[in-house]
């Protein structure tokens, strides 16, 4: 194996020691050591947000949802309710982007497949064990759950359901731990699905935004049959 210093073997041990070449070495090392950040980082937002996504940055947001974001206290959190296909969704992994960015630790769930992972841990041979997933949604530094409330049949949500959200983030709360939440229903229009105590705690612990507009995918799809 061939060691730097007889790497540099035609240098003599005043240029080997040099300040210069040692300082070319740390500019390598540091060059790197970003490379294998760079690459980290890009592998942990590829496992997390889906390709359909992968442009959702912040400041491809609207100036009212920046500012409102960058608004929040670290112990509060958003939920964002609006129309089919108005953008609550690019929103929320447009957040998640920049909070692993920031190397915040983070969870995202749409509130259906939440559901169904934890019913699936009672089977015993999924791999999931309830508790620890639980504990994981509990204590998570920023929680994302989205299209809440659409699994609701004649508006009214399972008690399995209930007791899941509730318990989530009733725990969230009392540690000041903010959570990220979207759904098509208003909070108004969520009271008729879960009880009043879950409707407290999402108004008592994350800013209201209603967000309006269009429905962006029909829109995608009738501006490129126009074409």
């Amino acid at each position: 194996m061939i060691g730097d210093k007889e790497f540099f073997g035609l240098l003599c041990d005043d240029c080997y020691n040099s300040p210069e070449r040692k300082t070319e070495e740390a500019e390598k090392q540091t060059r790197t050591k970003r490379r294998a950040k760079s690459d980290r980082l890009r592998d942990i937002l590829s496992s997390v947000i889906p390709p359909l996504y992968r442009d959702a940055h912040i400041f491809r947001l609207p100036k009212i949802i920046k500012n409102k974001f960058f608004a929040l206290s670290p112990s509060e959190g958003l939920f964002l309710s609006g129309a089919v296909g108005c953008g609550k969704t690019f929103s929320l992994y447009a957040f998640v982007r920049y909070f692993i960015c920031k190397g915040s630790g983070i969870i995202f769930y749409r509130f259906e497949d939440l559901l169904c992972d934890i019913r699936a841990s009672y089977s015993g041979d999924s791999g999931i064990d309830e508790t620890k997933l639980l504990n994981r949604l509990k204590n998570v530094r920023r929680l994302f759950i989205d299209d809440l409330g659409t699994t609701a049949g004649l508006n009214l949500e399972s008690d399995f359901s209930l007791r899941t959200l509730f318990n989530v983030l009733d725990h969230r709360i009392n540690f000041m731990l903010p959570t990220f939440l979207s759904s098509n229903k208003s909070l108004e229009e969520l009271g008729k699905s879960f009880d009043g105590r879950i409707l407290s705690r999402i108004a008592g612990s994350c800013l209201i935004l209603n967000l309006s507009g269009k429905d962006k995918r029909l829109d995608n799809k009738i501006r490129r049959a126009k074409l």
